[in-house]
């Protein structure tokens, strides 16, 4: 029918465990020559809306996790754009990393911040949200996590804010098929669509076109942010920002990649020992030295560096203020946030709580 709005009206019911194995999830939006797919599914039932491409709804309601009946309305983008890699300094960011599927402890962390209000909605005005990397895996809150910053992301920058989504190794391995990680929720997901998982994130979606667009690296005034660190490697290469991410972007999705990225001349980029989404260094025995990192510093005209991807049990500093580590145990339910303000960083808790670094 013309004009017809698309709307999902979700119900968990995960409470009580003889309801615990069905399935909430979605939507998945897929784009085919002429028409538009929408999938999601409700207790196991699988739900599916075909619209022409010219009929294409303006919105999806997504499922709040584990709260029966309640749902956020995400408005689709009308185009997905490559973010830029510099921006100017701000008075307030607010940064985390590796949430990994865990949607409530997402949504307490952006509470306590001030980020969103109780409805999910921006209330950061111009402040940065920074996410830096594995949004995806290990937890059942995936889909849920990713559509919340797709939303937020638009009501940043109509408040003169800006939400940055830096891509993790979790992310790059779900859309190259490596699917170690993925939690068993979702398998169950992709069998009751009939699809295999990577199709979820295809380039053909609207999720994998939007993490598509996304960079490995970002700078904000005088802080690089970015997942896993910055090899000694990346730094002999002496590329730009915009570089590395210009590079990085068109291998995301491939499978079996090792041939075609020894080809395309990017293996330090991806190579586990030495790419900015799986280096280590700063936290192995031996560490990196402060040599490297004051030559990462230089390289791209930054005071520090902000990172997730090894564990910490507190968001700390390292050599002497020059990197902060942010990935802490999300699961564990130790949610902790990066809080800079007028260039101090601190260390939020769930509680509202700002410990000076």
């Amino acid at each position: 029918m013309k004009g017809f709005l698309y709307t999902i009206s979700f119900f968990i019911f995960f409470s009580t465990s003889a309801q615990q194995s069905l399935v909430t999830d979605g939507p998945y939006i897929f784009y085919k020559a002429d028409s538009i797919l929408i999938e999601s599914i409700h207790n196991d039932v699988v739900q599916k809306e075909v619209f022409k491409n010219t009929q294409r709804p303006s919105s999806v309601n997504v499922a709040v996790p584990g709260s029966a009946g309640a749902f956020f309305t995400v408005p689709l983008k009308q185009n997905i754009l490559i973010p830029a890699t510099d921006y100017k300094k701000t008075d307030k960011v607010f940064a985390l990393s590796d949430i990994e599927g865990n949607f409530h402890g997402l949504q307490k962390l952006l509470l306590a911040g001030g980020v969103i209000d109780e409805q999910l909605n921006w209330n950061y005005n111009n402040g940065h949200l920074v996410v830096c990397g594995d949004i995806m895996d290990r937890g059942e809150e995936v889909t849920a996590s990713l559509w919340l910053l797709y939303k937020l992301e638009e009501e940043a920058r109509s408040k003169g804010g800006f939400v940055h989504i830096i891509l993790g190794n979790h992310e790059i391995m779900n859309l190259s098929e490596d699917i170690r990680y993925v939690h068993p929720k979702y398998i169950q997901v992709s069998t009751l669509l009939g699809r295999n998982y990577h199709e979820l994130y295809a380039a053909n979606t609207e999720l994998g076109k939007w993490l598509r667009s996304k960079n490995i690296m970002e700078r904000i005034g005088n802080s690089l942010f970015l997942h896993a660190g910055v090899s000694e490697a990346i730094n002999s290469g002496g590329y730009s920002l915009k570089k590395i991410n210009h590079l990085a972007r068109p291998y995301y999705d491939k499978d079996g990649y090792d041939s075609i990225l020894i080809k395309a001349g990017v293996t330090t980029i991806y190579d586990s020992y030495t790419s900015p989404f799986w280096y280590r260094g700063y936290f192995t025995n031996p560490t990196a030295p402060l040599s490297q990192v004051q030559s990462t510093l230089s390289l791209f005209n930054v005071k520090r560096i902000i990172v997730g991807h090894t564990l910490v049990e507190n968001i700390k500093t390292l050599y002497n203020g020059r990197v902060i580590a942010i990935d802490v145990n999300h699961h564990a339910g130790n949610h902790q946030a990066l809080l800079i303000e007028n260039n101090i960083p601190h260390r939020l808790t769930i509680n509202g709580e700002k410990i000076k670094l």
